[in-house]
């Protein structure tokens, strides 16, 4: 947390709830306690590797932190909680892509581009490292301001 006067400089989850627990002085088995978790579940969400969060336990701790959810989430998670299906939608539209024109260039089956953007499912973090790669998404400034990110 020295290296680190503010949470903004980090990237991970992971980093931010760790933060943000040491800032406020809770224990993980206090934190675990008030949003109704295991100990050792809450444990995995301090550890670098995690990329997915229940977003309803995020917002558990983004309200015992008083801050926006989204100051807690890493581009991983932002992207599913802005919503993964208008997002893809819009990134394979703007490319002139068809659903399955989009799962050829990923070599996945049609069905997931499907269940994706009509987020039946939720998109796994390799894929959307994949997609993010493709289309350059933060080198892409109007259609990031267009999605919504900043």
């Amino acid at each position: 947390m020295q290296h680190y006067p503010t949470p903004d400089l980090l990237d991970s989850t992971a980093d931010k709830l760790r933060w943000y627990r040491l800032k406020n002085g809770y224990l993980q088995v206090e934190i675990a306690d008030m949003i109704g978790i295991d100990r050792s579940t809450y444990i995995h969400y301090e550890e670098p590797t995690r990329k997915f969060y229940e977003l309803d336990k995020l917002q558990l701790l983004a309200d015992l932190y008083k801050v926006n959810i989204e100051s807690l989430l890493n581009d991983y998670m932002l992207f599913l909680y802005k919503g993964q299906g208008k997002q893809l939608k819009a990134l394979r539209t703007s490319f002139g892509l068809t659903q399955n024109e989009l799962a050829d260039l990923f070599n996945t089956p049609k069905s997931n581009i499907k269940y994706w953007e009509q987020e039946r499912c939720f998109m796994q973090y390799d894929n959307f490292v994949k997609i993010k790669r493709c289309f350059d998404i933060k080198q892409n400034r109007d259609l990031v301001r267009s999605l919504g990110y900043s």
